[in-house]
């Protein structure tokens, strides 16, 4: 069943990278778990905007890492992962990149992010907005 959209659930998605959108991607190449940052009211739709979640190490001044009690208690690997916030994909829900988890046709979602952690994510994106450093993928084409 599809969820409603809400800040801090982290959803499954094909994410599509800045690089990928810039080489004219239209499509992600894999689907990943990815944090709902906002969601806005579009006449009777939603356009929701996500960041993704990685396992590949960043600079740690651009991702809010994720405490290994927080990956088991979304049900996800134990290999270090990590909050990627100077970019996100903007759609309108649920779009044609929402999956199913791997094993269960019918489950979206992971599950909700802690609030501070969640703040914690927020408040890194809206700094780089802020600064004018935060890529915008709009999948609504």
């Amino acid at each position: 069943m599809i969820p409603q959209p809400t800040p801090s659930l982290v959803i499954n998605y094909y994410y599509l990278w800045q690089h990928e959108a810039k080489a004219g991607w239209e499509n992600g190449t894999k689907n990943r778990p990815c944090v709902i940052i906002a969601t806005t009211p579009v006449g009777k739709a939603t356009s929701v905007i996500v960041a993704p979640i990685t396992h590949t190490k960043p600079n740690i001044n651009l991702a809010v890492p994720i405490p290994p009690k927080v990956m088991a208690h979304l049900g996800m690997d134990d290999a270090p992962s990590y909050i990627i916030c100077t970019e996100v994909n903007e759609f309108i829900w649920p779009g044609f990149d929402l999956t199913p988890l791997q094993g269960d046709a019918e489950k979206f979602v992971y599950g909700f992010l802690p609030p501070r952690l969640f703040n914690d994510t927020k408040e890194k994106i809206i700094g780089f907005k802020k600064w004018n450093q935060l890529q915008v993928v709009s999948r609504n084409e």
